[in-house]
């Protein structure tokens, strides 16, 4: 699975996160530095669910929520 989110940079040095929550419980990409263009995108990708260690199942997708935290 790849999670890709478009980020407009403002100017700042942000560091981000791309987030799958899965159960109520956040699983947190790797720590990723903003991009420097205007408009970029940020990925993660998952082989396996990270709730599970195991392929990803059609019920797992469909019920997770994908996002971007910003970590300071």
């Amino acid at each position: 699975l790849i999670a890709t989110a478009v980020v407009r940079n403002t100017g700042a040095a942000d560091n981000l996160q791309v987030t799958s929550r899965m159960s109520a419980v956040d699983y947190n990409g790797a720590t990723q530095v903003a991009p420097a263009a205007f408009d970029a995108s940020v990925k993660e990708v998952w082989q396996v669910s990270p709730a599970t260690s195991i392929d990803w199942t059609v019920s797992e997708i469909n019920a997770a929520e994908f996002g971007l935290e910003n970590v300071t």
